[in-house]
């Protein structure tokens, strides 16, 4: 008959009273305790300094969240793979939770620029089907108008900057996306006046002042910062110069993310503002700007051709 082990002979032959001896040692505040357990619990105690860190610097719901899925997986021998996987998911969640509650000016800027660099080559179909209205429309801008100098803001591709080059019009332009700035040179050369300018509203106002504005991107400014660019806009243009406006519009005014479709594991999102059209040409209207003329470049989007006044 075999012998029967006590308790403290088991104990002791799993050197279990040794290890948590040696735990201890480590042990110096509550969030050090409480990552030791988490750690022995997922049975990835020689990874429990990454556990001390997180224990430190993440909240503790969270922890809980994505160590109750590693443990629901009762088979797995990795469970601490499997608790790093669903934490990173959590965290990604929440940062993408804040993400799209933030209308904030610079961000804005920011993330959309960073959205137009990943699908810029997705969009040049559709400046080619905009580029014969767009041509159609600048040659109907009004004659009394000397135009000399072009300001295009947010150029894209830049198909602008060779026809107002042909027309001998000084013609310079910005964009948010490095990629659509590269791109636009690669196609038009010299002609593409072009920089990259990651802050929009940081427009030079010294030197010669511009004939006519495009504002090509007016859809990914936050309704916030309106005034702010239709003012910034007025300093660097001559009197009675000529401003046209390319808006998303809709039947309410309104501004959200909208998660676009990929392929790849990262979401991505795109900031989408509709702006109600009576209502745009009401706020330039009390800006000093008379509205001239408004050409629908299809469903949801409009030029409205605007004049300083």
């Amino acid at each position: 008959m075999s012998q029967v082990k006590s308790a403290k002979d088991i104990l002791l032959s799993h050197d279990y009273l040794e290890a948590r001896e040696k735990a201890q040692r480590y042990v110096r505040h509550e969030f050090q305790d409480y990552a030791y357990r988490l750690a022995s619990d997922l049975g990835d105690l020689p990874h429990r300094h990454i556990y001390m860190r997180l224990a430190k610097t993440v909240d503790r719901t969270m922890l809980e969240q994505a160590a109750a899925f590693a443990l629901g997986y009762f088979d797995e021998p990795n469970k601490g793979k499997l608790f790093m996987w669903k934490l990173s998911q959590l965290r990604d969640d929440l940062a993408t939770r804040h993400k799209l509650k933030n209308f904030e000016h610079d961000f804005v800027i920011q993330e959309t620029g960073r959205f137009m660099d990943q699908v810029f080559s997705a969009i040049e179909q559709k400046y080619l089907a905009e580029q014969k209205l767009k041509t159609d429309f600048i040659s109907t801008l009004p004659k009394d108008k000397e135009i000399r100098r072009a300001f295009w803001w947010g150029t894209g591709l830049g198909w602008e900057a060779k026809l107002f080059s042909d027309k001998g019009v000084k013609f310079r332009g910005v964009d948010i996306s490095r990629k659509l700035v590269q791109a636009a040179k690669t196609l038009h050369g010299e002609a593409a006046k072009i920089v990259w300018q990651p802050k929009w509203l940081k427009l030079k106002e010294s030197g010669p002042k511009v004939d006519l504005i495009w504002a090509a991107r007016w859809h990914a400014i936050p309704l916030e910062s309106e005034e702010a660019y239709l003012q910034k806009f007025k300093r660097i243009s001559n009197p009675s110069a000529l401003i046209v406006f390319e808006a998303n519009v809709g039947d309410a005014v309104s501004q959200r993310w909208v998660e676009i479709p990929t392929t790849g594991e990262n979401k991505l999102y795109s900031f989408e503002k509709l702006n109600k059209l009576d209502t745009l040409c009401q706020l330039c209207i009390d800006n000093g700007l008379k509205v001239l003329e408004i050409l629908d470049l299809n469903p949801q989007k409009s030029l409205i051709l605007c004049e300083l006044t």
